[in-house]
């Protein structure tokens, strides 16, 4: 069942997936947990190298999204 994460349905297992893929190629995924959604909480995931954010600055990602940018990262 997909579930609203703000302006996003996704499911664990999708979110999952996106940790996993960004784990394999050495970045982390980190998700908005503040309440209450707003301009500078979109509500989805975010895509980060150290620290550094490489995608999603305002938790704007979905996990296609991050899946696609940690495939892409340093090629």
């Amino acid at each position: 069942m997909k579930k609203e994460q703000g302006e996003f349905y996704f499911t664990r297992k999708e979110e999952d997936r996106a940790r996993r893929v960004a784990r394999r190629n050495g970045l982390r995924v980190c998700k908005s947990r503040d309440r209450y959604y707003h301009g500078g909480n979109r509500g989805g995931l975010q895509l980060v190298e150290g620290n550094t954010v490489i995608a999603g600055v305002n938790f704007d990602c979905s996990p296609e999204g991050i899946i696609y940018f940690a495939e892409h990262h340093n090629r």
